[in-house]
Order: structure tokens, then C-alpha cells, then sequence
């Protein structure tokens, strides 16, 4: 009998703590938390006249730097918009991403953007940040405004001997990363362009996409392979650096250096 009472006193507890796990949210806590959550708006414009290159990818982070809500757009046909609660938030844009850029995997406002390429990128990456306070207005809306934030590297070398068949130019120090707030950073990077020849003696590089440099210098070294397979390597300093939404240009003559 004892052991039969013993069991009935297992079986109402056991009872007793399914009714406790089954219940709900009362409905008016649950009307609350989703009312609580308002729509952004968000507008893109370019300055000057950029073309934002899709997808453009939509963040939001919260006072602590976590992410609070994203978007990607295919296209500029589909609404920009963002479901947030109240507080403050920094709404980020990115556009011209490229498979030659890392994003961060799980964003937050410390996360960077990196070039994986070390001839440096195939498209200019935008950027565009706002902050706002997302409070119980009916509707809210932000706009943002992109720019460049790399360089745009452009090479041309002169007056190359006519046994030179291959060129290079490699130019550093230059930042590494970008943080999803738009601070550069990361160790020092160096970026190696390939050149062909484009006329007599002139040898370009395609245009590549870089962040900015990280000193008060620029150093280039210039590669030149011969016909009989030698290599020879000359150096130049530069009294400036890259800088973000310009363009770099490097020309150069040869005459026994450059």
C-alpha cells in the first residue's frame, strides 16, 4: 500500500507539472511585444552619380552593436524597410560587394569587410550609415547616402625596354579592413596588380579597387621579367597615400629605374 500511495504522489506531480509547462503567454503580453515593433523605411541614393550596384544589402544595429535586423535587396524594384522596436540603431547600407570582399559572417558594428584578392577588388564598394531613433511614431523612414569607400587604383607605365614581357606594380601599406562602422583597420596590406601591354613601351593594369593607405607614404615596387628569364624589381616612395572615393593614379617612364 505504501508503495501504491508512493506512486499515486508521482503521478499528480507529474500532472501538476504538465499543466504548469502547457500554459501561454496571456494574450495581452503577447499583443505587446508585437506592437512594440515599428517598420523603417529605408531610401538609397548614391552621391554625385554613383550607380549602387546590387545586391545592396540592409543592417541595423542596436546601442550595444548587435545586429537587430537585415535585408538584402535583388534589385531596386523591391522595398527597403526594416521591422524594429523602440531605441536607437545605426542602419548601415553596403553596395558593389563582390565575391572579391569578405562580409562578416555574424555582423555586428565591430565586424569588417576585408579584400580577399590580393590584386584588390573587381567592383567599388559603397557604404552608407545613419543613425536613428526608432520611438511610437506611426512611420518612420531613413535616407542614406552611399560613397565610395575605396580607391580606385589606375596604372600606366612608360617607355618599357622592348624585352620586358611581363610587368607587375605592388603598392603598400594600405588598411586591410573596414568595420561595419566605417573604421579602417587590420594589418598592413599590399596589393599586386598584373600589367599588359598596351602600346610600344606602354604597359597598363586594369582598374582594382583598394582601401585607403595606412601611413603617411606609399611604397611601389615595380616588377620587370626579361625575354631571357630575368627578373629585376625597382622601388619608388610616394610622399601620400590612397584615399577613399578618389582616384590613385601611378604613372611612370623608365629610364635605366623608374
Amino acid at each position: 500500500q505504501d508503495a501504491m500511495k508512493l506512486i499515486q504522489l508521482l503521478l499528480m506531480l507529474l500532472l501538476s507539472f504538465s499543466v504548469f509547462s502547457c500554459q501561454q503567454m496571456p494574450e495581452d503580453e503577447m499583443e505587446l511585444s508585437t506592437e512594440d515593433v515599428k517598420s523603417l523605411k529605408v531610401n538609397v541614393r548614391s552621391a554625385g552619380e554613383a550607380e549602387i550596384v546590387y545586391p545592396l544589402y540592409l543592417y541595423a544595429f542596436d546601442s550595444k552593436g548587435k545586429l537587430a535586423a537585415s535585408q538584402t535587396l535583388a534589385n531596386e524594384t523591391q522595398d527597403m524597410a526594416l521591422a524594429l522596436s523602440e531605441g536607437d540603431f545605426q542602419i548601415v547600407a553596403l553596395s558593389g560587394a563582390s565575391s572579391s570582399y569578405k562580409l562578416p559572417e555574424d555582423p555586428t558594428l565591430d565586424a569588417v569587410i576585408s579584400i580577399v584578392d590580393s590584386k584588390g577588388a573587381d567592383t567599388p564598394l559603397m557604404m552608407g550609415r545613419a543613425n536613428v531613433e526608432m520611438a511610437n511614431a506611426s512611420e518612420s523612414s531613413v535616407q542614406l547616402t552611399l560613397s565610395y569607400v575605396v580607391a580606385a587604383l589606375n596604372v600606366k607605365l612608360k617607355e618599357v625596354p622592348d624585352n620586358v614581357v611581363a610587368v607587375q606594380m605592388a603598392i603598400s601599406p594600405l588598411h586591410s579592413t573596414l568595420s561595419m562602422g566605417g573604421k579602417y583597420g587590420g594589418t598592413s596590406q599590399k596589393i599586386k596588380v598584373e600589367c599588359t601591354k598596351a602600346s610600344e613601351g606602354v604597359w597598363s593594369a586594369k582598374t582594382s579597387y583598394i582601401f585607403p593607405g595606412n601611413g603617411t607614404e606609399t611604397d611601389f615596387s615595380i616588377y620587370f621579367k626579361t625575354d631571357d628569364g630575368t627578373e629585376v624589381t625597382y622601388g619608388h616612395s610616394f610622399k601620400g597615400v590612397p584615399q577613399a572615393n578618389y582616384l590613385f593614379n601611378v604613372t611612370g617612364s623608365y629610364a635605366g629605374g623608374f
